[in-house]
């Protein structure tokens, strides 16, 4: 905290402290630019040079910008965590309807197995016809659930 009012302090005063700049031209008639008044030379005045920001103001305007990209990142994580948490969800809910898919064949290849199995009829390959409507069933949800 010292350091920071330190360096505050040197920037407040620092305008004040530095050297004026002139126009000078030379005798061969060239235009240079010296910290130092010119000698031999004709004068053409000290050259005042427009500073719109004092350094307070830009250290202020750096820690604002500072402080906007703090910003800015913690909305960038914030979102991207909201995403994350969607894909997560849609992925449980994708991961449930497949579990509910395979339960749902499971079942159905099960009762047609015992459909199946009740007789010997199976061997000629004809579904004897007090079977035909459970036989039907079954394998219109084997064909909807084990795709």
């Amino acid at each position: 905290m010292m350091r920071a009012m330190t360096i505050l302090i040197l920037l407040a005063i620092s305008p004040g402290l530095s050297a004026d700049i002139y126009k000078c031209k030379q005798p061969d008639g060239k235009t240079v630019y010296q910290s130092t008044q010119c000698r031999e030379m004709k004068d053409l005045g000290a050259v005042e040079i427009k500073n719109d920001r004092s350094s307070t103001d830009t250290m202020e305007g750096a820690y604002n910008k500072q402080e906007d990209l703090r910003e800015k990142d913690a909305a960038i994580k914030a979102r991207l965590e909201a995403e994350s948490a969607k894909r997560h969800a849609r992925e449980e809910e994708r991961l449930a309807e497949l579990r509910h898919r395979r339960a749902q064949c499971d079942l159905y290849t099960a009762k047609m197995n015992m459909l199946l199995g009740t007789s010997d009829w199976t061997t000629i390959g004809a579904v004897p016809q007090v079977y035909y409507p459970q036989y039907v069933e079954y394998r219109a949800s084997i064909a909807q659930w084990c795709d």
